[in-house]
């Protein structure tokens, strides 16, 4: 997804993600296009990489569906295939 003025998120539907890789964090934020995110941090196997990684649990009707999909931060995460 691209946005003016912000870098670019990649989506993908959680059941696509291994979800043992993230712990939820307690920071929680409002976007005001898109609703409530809720931030997760990655575990990477020698630490944590806080709140790159997040999903709309109660987004917008324009982006309703977004919903429970997770987004990355691609300058703070690298994306490869498996």
């Amino acid at each position: 997804m691209r946005e003016a003025g912000y870098p670019p998120a990649l989506h993908i539907p959680r059941e696509d993600a291994e979800i043992r890789h993230f712990a939820p964090s307690a920071r929680e934020t409002t976007c005001p296009g898109k609703g409530q995110t809720n931030p997760f941090s990655l575990r990477d196997g020698g630490g944590s990489n806080a709140n790159v990684v997040w999903s709309y649990g109660r987004p917008e009707p324009v982006v309703a569906a977004m919903k429970d999909d997770l987004a990355f931060d691609q300058s703070r995460v690298e994306i490869v295939g498996a």
